[in-house]
C-alpha cells in the first residue's frame, strides 16, 4: 500500500505510515489498481536501484510519547495546586511559607468581601415595593399544648394570615393589609407614614374613606427620616474600597505583621477532626509582648502614609451625613493618632503576653487549622474536608470552661449537609442539622437550604424547672426547623416547631417584589384628637359585620359577647 501522504510503500495491515506516521484507515477506503499504482509510483517517485528504505518505527514511537505527555499533562493539571505547594514550601523557610499561605487565604477573604461590597455599590438601595405574608398554621398537637396551658379548647384556630402589599415612595410609607383567619377575610387596613413627620394615617376601607392621622409628639422625627437613612447608608457604600484595594490592604498588613514573627518551628502531624482525618504541616510561634509592640508599631507606621488608607478616610471625610468641613484637616488628624499611638508603645513597657499561634496546612498549601492558645485561654477552629466528606470544629476555652461548634457531613456539588452540636463544659447543648445548604448560591448573598435545631434533654430541663409537670411532659423532644429559600427578587421562610414528628406550629414568610403603585399622603383625615370627629368616625364600624365574620371563621359564640354589647 502506498501512503497518500508521502508516497512510501508498506504493508497492508499497517495502521500507520513507517515513514510519516500519517494514519491509514482512510487510505483502506479507496482501493487503487496496479496500473494506477505504477504510474502513481513513475510520476511521483523515480526508479533508481536503490534498495527500499527499511520500515520505521518512529511514527508509533511518536504516538506513544504523545500519549504519554497528554497524561503527564493532565496528571500535573489534575495536582497544580499540591504541586505549586510543594515548590513553595520547598524552597521557602518556614517563616516565609506560613507568610505566604496566611496572605493568600487573606487574598481569598478580601476577594469575598470584595466581591460583597461591590454586590452592595451595584444594588439599588431603595426600598422596593414588595408583598410581604405572614401566615401562621396550628396543629393538632399544638393546638392540644396552647389549649392545656390557657385552659380552654382552641382546637378552632387552624390558620391565621396577614398579607401586606408595601409601597415605598419620597418619604411616604404605605400599607394594604388584609386579616384572614381559617381562610375566611375577618377586616382589612389601610395605613400611611409620612417619614418626614412621623404622622401616621389610618382607615378600614370597608367601612370608612377617611384617615384618621395622628402625629408623633416624642421629638423622634427627625430619627425616622428615611431620606437621612437612605443618605447615610449610600454614604457607607460609596467609601467602600474596591476588591483590589482590598486585597492590597489586608495581604500587605497581614505580611507586616507576619515579618515580624520569629522562630516558626514546623512538625508534620495528622489532624483528626470527627473521624476525618488528613495529614498535613503544623506551624507554631511564639507571641510575646514584644512582637506585640514591634508589629502594632510597623502596622501604624505603614497605614500613617498608605495611599489606600489616605483615600479611604479622605473619603470618609467627605461623606454628607458626617459633615466634616475640612477632609484634610481630618487625615491630618487621623496621621497625628497614629503617631501618637506609636510614641505611646516607645515609652510604655512590653506588655506581659505569652500566647501561642498554630497553623495547620495541607499539602494544597489550604489552612485547615488555626489556634490561640494562652494560658488563660484557648481558641481553635478547624475545617477539614477529604474527598465527600467533611468535619468542622471550633472552641473556646476559659479557666478550664469550654465551649464548643463541632460537627460533621456530607458534600454533594455545591451542596453540603451534615450534623452538629453545640457543649457546653462537655455537655449536649443543641443539636443542629444541615440539609442542602447551597454554598455556591451563599456566595452570591442568597441562603438555601433547611437547619432543623433541637435543644439536648439537659437544656429543657433547665427550661422547664418551673413548669407544670403536665405541660412539661408534652414539650419535651421539641425541634425547631428553618427552610429558606431566596432569591434575586423572592424569599420564602419556613418556621416549624415540632415535637417528635408532629408539628406544633409553623410560621411562614413569603416576600417578593411587586410593581411600585407609589405612596402619597391622604388628603382628607380627621385628627386622633378629636374626640368628636372620632366618634362620628367610628359610627360607621360595622361591628356585627366584624363578629358575624368571625363566626364564620369558627370562632366559638362564647368568645364573641365582649363584641356585640
Amino acid at each position: 500500500m502506498l501512503c497518500r501522504n508521502c508516497g512510501f510503500d508498506f504493508e497492508d495491515s499497517a495502521t500507520f505510515c513507517p515513514q510519516c506516521g500519517a494514519p491509514v484507515q482512510a487510505q483502506t477506503n479507496t482501493q487503487q489498481t496496479a496500473e494506477d499504482v505504477a504510474t502513481q509510483v513513475q510520476t511521483e517517485q523515480p526508479v533508481t536501484n536503490q534498495q527500499p528504505p527499511k520500515k520505521s518505527k518512529k511514527g508509533l514511537i511518536i504516538g506513544i510519547v504523545a500519549a504519554v505527555v497528554a497524561v503527564i499533562v493532565a496528571i500535573l493539571a489534575f495536582n497544580a495546586s499540591s504541586l505549586s505547594n510543594y515548590f513553595k514550601k520547598t524552597f521557602s523557610s518556614d517563616k516565609d511559607y506560613l507568610k505566604s499561605v496566611v496572605q493568600d487565604s487573606s487574598s481569598e477573604f478580601a476577594e469575598d468581601l470584595g466581591s460583597y461590597f461591590e454586590l452592595l455599590s451595584t444594588t439599588d438601595t431603595t426600598i422596593p415595593s414588595q408583598n410581604i405574608k405572614y401566615e401562621i398554621n396550628l396543629g393538632k398537637s399544638g393546638a392540644n399544648l396552647i389549649g392545656q396551658v390557657l385552659g380552654m379548647d382552641v382546637s378552632w384556630a387552624k390558620n391565621a394570615v396577614i398579607d401586606m402589599n408595601m409601597h415605598f415612595k419620597d418619604n411616604v410609607y404605605a400599607v394594604d393589609m388584609a386579616l384572614k383567619l381559617n381562610s375566611k377575610q375577618i377586616i382589612m387596613f389601610n395605613y400611611v407614614i409620612d417619614m418626614e413627620s412621623y404622622t401616621v394615617y389610618f382607615k378600614l376601607p370597608e367601612y370608612n374613606e377617611e384617615y384618621v392621622s395622628l402625629t408623633s409628639s416624642t421629638g423622634m422625627e427627625g430619627a425616622f427620616s428615611s431620606q437621612e437613612m437612605q443618605k447615610t447608608l449610600n454614604d457607607v457604600i460609596n467609601v467602600l474600597p474596591d476588591t483590589k484595594t482590598l486585597e492590597r490592604i489586608i495581604t500587605r498588613y497581614v505580611g507586616i505583621v507576619f515579618d515580624c514573627m520569629e522562630d516558626v518551628q514546623k512538625e508534620t502531624v495528622t489532624v483528626d477532626v470527627k473521624g476525618v482525618a488528613l495529614k498535613c504541616d503544623k506551624y507554631s510561634v511564639e507571641l510575646d509582648g514584644e512582637f506585640l509592640a514591634k508589629a502594632f508599631t510597623a502596622v501604624f507606621e505603614e497605614a500613617k502614609d498608605d495611599n489606600d488608607i489616605k483615600k479611604i478616610v479622605i473619603d470618609i471625610a467627605k461623606a454628607e451625613s458626617l459633615n466634616i468641613e475640612d477632609a484634610d484637616a481630618f487625615y491630618k488628624n487621623y496621621q497625628a493618632s497614629l503617631d501618637t499611638a506609636i510614641q505611646s508603645i516607645k515609652e510604655s513597657e512590653n506588655p506581659a503576653v505569652e500566647l501561642t499561634y498554630n497553623t495547620w496546612i495541607n499539602n494544597k498549601g489550604d489552612i485547615i487549622g488555626i489556634e490561640f492558645e494562652h494560658k488563660d485561654f484557648v481558641f481553635s477552629y478547624f475545617n477539614v474536608e477529604k474527598g465527600k466528606n467533611y468535619a468542622v470544629e471550633a472552641s473556646i476555652e476559659v479557666d478550664g470552661n469550654k465551649f464548643s461548634f463541632e460537627g460533621e457531613g456530607k458534600i454533594s456539588g455545591s451542596k453540603k449537609s451534615g450534623e452538629f452540636v453545640v457543649k457546653a463544659m462537655g455537655v449536649d447543648f443543641v443539636e443542629i442539622t444541615m440539609k442542602d445548604f447551597d454554598t455556591k448560591s451563599y456566595e452570591k448573598g442568597y441562603t438555601n437550604g433547611t437547619i432543623e435545631i433541637k435543644p439536648s434533654s439537659a437544656m429543657l430541663l433547665s427550661m422547664l424547672d418551673s413548669v407544670p409537670s403536665e405541660i412539661s411532659s408534652l414539650i419535651d423532644d421539641l425541634s425547631l426547623r428553618l427552610d429558606i429559600k431566596t432569591s434575586e427578587k423572592e424569599a420564602d421562610l419556613k418556621l416549624s416547631l415540632y415535637q417528635d414528628d408532629d408539628i406544633l406550629a409553623d410560621l411562614n414568610l413569603i416576600g417578593s417584589t411587586i410593581d411600585n403603585k407609589g405612596a402619597t399622603i391622604p388628603s382628607n383625615s380627621i385628627s386622633a384628637n378629636d374626640e368628636a370627629a372620632m366618634e362620628k368616625w367610628a359610627e360607621k364600624i360595622d361591628i356585627v359585620k366584624i363578629i358575624n365574620a368571625l363566626k364564620e371563621a369558627g370562632v366559638p359564640a362564647e368568645l364573641l359577647p365582649s363584641f356585640e354589647g
